[in-house]
């Protein structure tokens, strides 16, 4: 059964409506993207997630990510709540130590994230034994 939902967003004052089927995200990790203070490390990666919005307003991501050049073991990769310019909270742990990679994950977002989601104001983090916190990040970019 195809899960539809028409939904709407509203950007700069306008409003947008689409129907949904799969949306495709994509983050380019870096530590520049750290906040409250980027990084100067050679740690990089990629994440793309495939969204599937319920007729609920709710949706699933399937999110794959891979690091890449880290100095130290990644102990740690989620999806966050929150703008570029936050450190917001863990909304799906997608690894933990075990991490392989890539890591491929599955998030269930309810309707407040996945409004987040579709705004761009939720990020990939990877975290590593040096940086707890997170070494790499980026905001899920809509790919249009």
């Amino acid at each position: 059964m195809k899960k539809n939902l028409l939904y709407s967003v509203v950007l700069v004052g306008s409003l947008f409506v689409n129907t949904a089927f799969a949306q495709t995200f994509v983050s380019n990790l870096s530590p520049a993207n750290e906040r409250p203070d980027p990084f100067d490390t050679p740690m990089a990666g990629l994440a793309v997630g495939v969204a599937t919005v319920n007729d609920d307003g709710t949706s699933s991501m399937l999110v794959i990510v891979s690091a890449f050049g880290n100095e130290t073991p990644i102990t740690a990769s989620h999806v966050h709540i929150g703008t570029a310019d936050d450190a917001g909270p863990v909304i799906c742990p997608l690894a933990g130590p075990e991490f392989t990679n890539p890591v491929i994950g599955n998030c269930d977002f309810d309707v407040d994230q996945t409004t987040a989601l579709f705004a761009g104001n939720l990020y990939v983090n990877v975290h590593t034994m040096a940086h707890t916190g997170g070494e790499i990040r980026d905001q899920l970019n809509f790919v249009q």
